[in-house]
């Protein structure tokens, strides 16, 4: 998938090694949008066992999904026997919540975070909260000290790991102070409070740490969205609507899609906005009849949806199906209550056999319907183009991100014209969204029409001063040989971020075509200095010294270059022959033989593995 993979899997070398330089930079990453070290290491484990073949890794994700399912159940069993210890180890409780925690684990809701493989992260974060939670179920009911002590470092250590998988986990000291509410019923005094809240201060303090370091990593990369691209109205009624909008997807999952936009300010958003306040009074209602649990499920569904409910908005989705994988949690506990109680109520009344039935049917019935339906749900996230199509079908004029995207797929399919009417629908649905107006800006210099796409670069500058933009008009003047205005596009852009490594990369190959080695191999450095891991600087840098002849300056940016792009052939092809100019026939033909494998009619691996089988002849 062309969303996020390259990011986390495919283009990531930081997962390429388990050595302790790269563990050290999981552990100290910020990228992308925050910090999530366990997230890494579970992805490098999968590259050393599998490569990049997409099997292996989906395999683990569902491994992972299939451990939060037994936990689920484990704590669904646990909030049971507390809610009926009159029924401890009936058969009716234990099929009850077995039941209840496979629904969530063949819930359609839960296909975003399983196959989509840039989504470890949600299945490690709920593994260990989920861990966490039972740990300090334990913890409660212990009654030892050393017993408790004991299980209090366990909960403080799987906290942790969650948070190191990803962020969302920061809720966990709220929802375990819920928890003591009710159902532990271990607050009925301001001191057992004060105690309570005590003992999570570390809790606390490693949350609160958490999200400062993920609100600055977020707004250090632009992921978070502005108040006045997104006023705070429209933030907060988007949280209170997305509330029951997850309600409803998880009782009617139909359809789901990978990406919602915001809503319109129709009847049905505001009937969702005053279903959010209903169900709040509801559960005051029978807190007060002294039925708590429905307060308890309520609020702790709040609190661990409150990262991602978008009053602070990252991203540009209005909800999404990920989200709910940790915070219906209590939605699956109350239905197996609800099971539970029906077979007691039949129990009660000596017609076991016929509540065995009755539930047995209803129970094969939610299964078999859910299953199917996350059945057709898996192949929406195919591919790209299947993927974004599913979007662009449900939302045709909502977003235009989506256009975007598919058009993205269709140009690196060879669809250049589709590629181009999709980005011409992209600017016709958001006027001021940048992306599309530089991407036919190169599909237009792809074809050799400069007018459009230097008119098309301008109009991407008008709505959003970017380097990428100002990055790639310097490339298209570059390109029609006006170097002096290339300079200046390159230079604009290194001003406008100069933490963008391509511009110093491509003022590098400007003041090599303009015969100023010296400049070109300054710039290159500075490439590499602002971001080592692009592979096109080294490379560059390796051609300029493999022209002066110093061949093993050269070797040494090749060998990076290949280990960055491991997949580009002309990178191998260029390091060969610097291997070749050094003398070092064996190690260019291994080279060459890479890159005749990534492109088996690469003509100039082929002249150059023939010269090194004729030098072989004739040495021989």
């Amino acid at each position: 998938m062309d969303w996020d993979d390259n990011g986390y899997i495919l283009g990531n070398t930081m997962i390429r090694s388990l050595a302790p330089e790269n563990i050290l930079h999981m552990l100290i990453s910020l990228q992308p949008f925050y910090w999530q070290p366990m997230t890494w290491l579970s992805h490098a484990i999968d590259y050393r066992l599998f490569g990049l073949e997409p099997a292996g890794h989906h395999f683990v994700s569902i491994v992972l999904h299939g451990i939060n399912a037994f936990l689920v159940f484990l704590l669904i069993f646990h909030f049971a026997n507390r809610a009926y210890p009159g029924l401890r180890g009936r058969s009716g409780v234990l099929l009850a919540c077995a039941w209840a925690a496979l629904v969530f684990a063949v819930h359609p809701l839960r296909v975003e975070s399983v196959v989509w493989a840039a989504e470890r992260k949600d299945l490690l974060c709920a593994l260990f909260m989920f861990s966490a939670l039972l740990v300090y179920l334990w913890y409660a009911d212990a009654t030892e000290k050393a017993e408790r002590q004991r299980w209090y470092k366990w909960v403080l250590f799987l906290f942790l790991l969650a948070l190191m998988s990803k962020p969302m986990a920061v809720t966990f000291p709220v929802v375990v102070l819920i928890l003591d509410l009710y159902p532990l019923n271990r607050i009925s005094s301001r001191t057992d409070a004060w105690k309570c809240f005590t003992e999570k201060i570390p809790h606390f303090v490693m949350s609160f740490a958490t999200a400062v370091i993920t609100f600055i990593a977020q707004k250090i990369q632009g992921a978070v969205v502005a108040i006045d691209e997104l006023s705070f109205t429209v933030r907060i009624v988007n949280a209170l609507r997305s509330t029951v909008f997850y309600i409803e997807k998880t009782l009617w999952p139909q359809p789901l899609v990978p990406l919602y936009p915001f809503p319109d300010w129709d009847v049905r958003m505001w009937l969702e906005v005053a279903t959010f306040f209903v169900i709040c009074w509801f559960c005051i209602v029978k807190w007060n009849e002294g039925r708590r649990y429905w307060m308890a499920v309520w609020l702790i569904y709040l609190v661990t949806l409150s990262p991602v409910i978008g009053i602070i908005q990252v991203g540009g989705q209005a909800a999404a199906d990920r989200f709910t994988y940790i915070p219906t949690l209590g939605f699956y506990v109350l239905l197996a209550l609800g099971v539970i109680r029906l077979w007691r109520f039949f129990a009660e009344r000596r017609r076991e056999v016929l509540a065995s039935v009755i539930i047995g049917y209803f129970a094969i019935v939610v299964i078999g319907v859910t299953s199917v339906w996350t059945i057709k749900q898996i192949p929406v996230w195919k591919n790209t183009g299947v993927f974004w199509e599913w979007v662009i079908a449900h939302f045709p004029d909502k977003l235009a991100r989506a256009h975007t995207n598919l058009g993205i797929y269709y140009n690196k399919q060879g669809n250049e014209d589709g590629a181009m009417d999709m980005f011409r629908q992209a600017i016709r649905i958001k006027e001021d969204y940048e992306p599309p107006y530089n991407l036919l800006a190169l599909a237009y210099q792809n074809r050799g029409q400069w007018e459009q796409a230097e008119k098309m670069f301008h109009d991407a500058l008008a709505v959003k001063q970017d380097a990428m933009v100002e990055n790639n008009l310097g490339l298209l003047y570059m390109q029609k040989g006006d170097h002096e205005r290339a300079e200046t596009w390159f230079r604009k852009a290194v001003a406008t971020n100069p933490d963008f490594a391509q511009p110093y990369n491509n003022l590098g190959l400007l003041f090599e075509k303009m015969k100023q080695p010296e400049e070109a191999e300054r710039f290159y450095k500075k490439a590499i200095e602002t971001n080592f891991d692009l592979s096109e600087a080294h490379a560059n840098l390796g051609n300029l010294y493999k022209k002066r002849k110093q061949f093993d300056a050269a070797i040494v940016e090749f060998s990076i270059s290949v280990f960055l792009s491991p997949d580009n052939a002309d990178m191998h092809n260029a390091f060969a022959e610097a291997l070749m100019a050094a003398g070092y026939l064996d190690k260019a033909e291994q080279q060459l033989k890479k890159a005749l494998h990534l492109r088996p009619g690469h003509v100039s691996a082929q002249a150059n593995l023939r010269k090194i089988h004729e030098h072989k002849g004739s040495a021989t």
